[in-house]
């Protein structure tokens, strides 16, 4: 299909990547259309969700993100109900959103698949207060660890920023009774996270021996992990990272129309990396809410591997760079 209106967004600041490798990947995906489209360049607190609605209403007929996973996030969100496709040139630290869809990580290749536009993946959307996510909405740990992680920190470790600001308030955490609704149905829980999942990949990271968590299966799936004293940390935390399951300690529902989570206290609320309130929140599947050009038979990597490449790559690569100089 060739596309007569693109719009290509894209964020140079995004991720540790090389902005020569994604500028030529542009340039080769205007030079395949049927004239010379303009790069709009995102700025630091733009609204991108709101630019991308602007210009789908403006007659784009193609939606183009290049950026790590904040970026794509947000233009999807704004793609979403439009009936406009949306395309992924991935230039981030992480670019889960791409590794869980099998789009290519090499700008180059994602630039030539986005040009083809050959085959496409409906995925499914989570709406809190009418605004779409794509990851992952938590209250507890995760939420934490977004709130304690600063730009600064997030550009100088990257992933790492996260995990180091949860294990700084770990300490302080305390089990939140919480009111969990899934599709009408109640549960009460003490719980350090609740995380409501819609990337396989990220959830995989962490509950290796759960559902099998995918972004076009129609449905949600949360995950509750509770614990009954301060000495259950500890072992809930190396659970996630090993994979283990400890059932009653870990809970799976999956959601297909809504999930509502409550609590005696306001707690923060995070969504694709951000924090976005306080409980209680409610979060609204939204099956099918925006076509993104992929391959139809994705293959995710494997876990070892991607915890590897998210952890360890970006700065042994770095460390290279250095010593060369």
């Amino acid at each position: 299909m060739r596309f007569k209106r693109p719009f290509i967004l894209c964020n140079t600041a995004a991720g540790r990547g090389s902005a020569g490798g994604l500028g030529s990947a542009l340039a080769a995906l205007q030079s395949a259309g049927e004239g010379g489209f303009p790069v709009h360049e995102t700025a630091p607190d733009e609204r991108i969700d709101e630019t991308v609605r602007a210009a789908v209403e403006g007659g784009c007929d193609l939606v183009v993100a290049a950026g790590g996973d904040g970026t794509v996030s947000a233009a999807m969100a704004g793609a979403a109900g439009t009936g406009v496709p949306l395309a992924i040139v991935p230039a981030g630290t992480t670019n889960l959103i791409a590794r869980e869809l099998g789009i290519p990580l090499d700008p180059g290749a994602a630039a030539r698949l986005a040009a083809s536009a050959s085959t496409s993946r409906s995925v499914d959307a989570m709406a809190v207060a009418g605004r779409c996510y794509f990851l992952q909405v938590g209250v507890g740990i995760t939420a934490l660890a977004v709130d304690g992680t600063t730009r600064e920190l997030k550009s100088r470790f990257g992933v790492l920023a996260y995990p180091g600001a949860a294990a700084r308030r770990l300490a302080g955490l305390r089990p939140s009774h919480l009111d969990i609704t899934v599709d009408g149905e109640r549960y009460r829980v003490r719980s350090i996270e609740a995380t409501v999942a819609n990337n396989g990949v990220l959830a995989g990271m962490f509950f290796r021996k759960g559902p099998d968590v995918r972004m076009d299966d129609g449905h949600i799936d949360v995950c509750v992990l509770a614990a009954r004293t301060p000495f259950d940390y500890p072992r809930l935390v190396c659970d996630m990272l090993t994979g283990r399951r400890g059932s009653p300690r870990v809970l799976f529902l999956p959601a297909g129309r809504c999930v509502r989570i409550e609590s005696r206290t306001p707690l923060a609320v995070q969504a694709d990396g951000d924090i976005i309130g306080t409980t209680p929140v409610e979060i609204e599947v939204r099956p099918r809410a925006v076509s993104v050009i992929a391959p139809e038979a994705a293959e995710r990597t494997a876990d070892r591997s991607i915890a590897r490449s998210l952890l360890l790559d970006p700065y042994i690569e770095g460390l290279r760079r250095q010593w060369s100089t």
